[in-house]
């Protein structure tokens, strides 16, 4: 695609080119004519933007507690006191933050979840990790094949779902109240889809209610092979979750979301900002980022 000044020096000497023609007729309509051009060129433009904006909307917007913690634990690795091993920003083994607790961000959500992760599937490598580091009262993580009972005795059919988009499954925006406050416990499958398949087998897995989100475009800085709505773990709780409020408190108008649960994706919307970052201005900014085309955007001012 050209620039803007590209774009802007072509018509310039365009116009010194036309300064000796002769006005007539045929000048009139290749003037015409290249209006019409310039105006369709700008209308593919313009869609491509709203494309690449309509891709990032929702990272972009997203209301999250303060960066400035993470970003003052420089770009070394750091100790967790538990287990003395070298990490980053939280110890994935301990479901500890490594930066000051009292600035990142704790959350205390209105639904326990249970997530089944593959065991195959290296830990440090699962978005899902950081939602025990910001949930550490509400969200379990199981790393085993045999899943005992999920439905507990006394619990009810409506009680526990699992986040699913199966043909059976219920839109989170489509539930009524009654449906969404009668639910206590969320599960969710953190594996490839490949290895999904194991966990649909499972008795315990496949008898409980399902549940789907909306449709929403990836942020993740993974390839995916199968499609661009093809979500990670963690991006998929953050939907149930936004839409769950949305639809319990905000008469279903996602412009009312107040951001509630946005910090659910916190570590996860830091490290996609990192990569903007190394891209554009970075160690990086030389290189073409292959794995997705057109994910590289750029850091929005307020980040610059």
């Amino acid at each position: 695609m050209e620039s803007a000044v590209q774009h802007q020096e072509a018509q310039s000497e365009l116009a010194e080119e036309q300064k000796d023609e002769v006005s007539s007729p045929d000048a009139k309509r290749f003037k015409v004519s290249e209006t019409e051009e310039s105006r369709v060129a700008g209308a593919g433009e313009q869609q491509e933007t709203e494309q690449k904006d309509q891709q990032q909307l929702y990272i972009t917007k997203l209301k999250l507690t303060s960066f400035a913690p993470l970003d003052e634990m420089g770009e070394g690795r750091n100790t967790c006191p538990q287990c003395k091993q070298s990490r980053k920003f939280f110890c994935y083994d301990c479901y500890l933050p490594l930066a000051d607790q009292s600035r990142v961000p704790k959350l205390e959500l209105p639904i326990q979840v249970t997530v089944l992760r593959h065991p195959k599937e290296k830990i440090s490598k699962s978005s899902i990790v950081p939602a025990k580091v910001i949930c550490p009262d509400h969200v379990k993580i199981r790393h085993d094949l045999h899943i005992e009972p999920l439905l507990k005795e006394g619990e009810t059919f409506d009680e526990v779902v699992l986040l699913f988009p199966a043909e059976d499954a219920k839109d989170v925006q489509s539930m009524s109240h009654e449906e969404l406050l009668a639910i206590k416990h969320l599960v969710i499958i953190d594996s490839t889809w490949h290895q999904t398949k194991h966990f649909l087998r499972e008795p315990n897995v496949v008898s409980l209610k399902k549940v789907k989100i909306q449709t929403e475009k990836t942020a993740f800085w993974r390839y995916q092979r199968i499609a661009e709505t093809n979500l990670s773990t963690i991006e998929a709780m953050y939907f149930f979750f936004r839409d769950f409020e949305t639809n319990l408190n905000c008469g279903g108008d996602l412009s009312k979301y107040s951001g509630k649960w946005d910090d659910l994706l916190y570590y996860y919307a830091y490290n996609y900002w990192l990569i903007q970052k190394a891209y554009t201005e970075g160690n990086r900014r030389y290189e073409d980022f292959t794995r997705i085309k057109g994910y590289i955007t750029g850091l929005p001012d307020t980040m610059k």
